[in-house]
């Protein structure tokens, strides 16, 4: 659970940091990012709480 809110919370949180370490100037461009970002954050959600065909996660 903790990993699944850092994939969704982290990249808003640290956003002042993460910019400045990558150099992006532009807030939309940071927002840019996070909707891409998005798209592959809920097919690793969805692997990390899947329960395999024997029951166990």
């Amino acid at each position: 659970m903790i990993n699944a809110i850092s994939l969704v919370a982290g990249p808003v949180i640290t956003a002042p940091v993460t910019m400045a370490l990558c150099g992006i100037q532009n807030q939309d461009e940071y927002i840019s990012i996070l909707r891409s970002r998005k798209q592959e954050i809920i097919p690793w959600l969805e692997k990390m709480f899947s329960i395999g065909s024997d029951g166990k996660a």
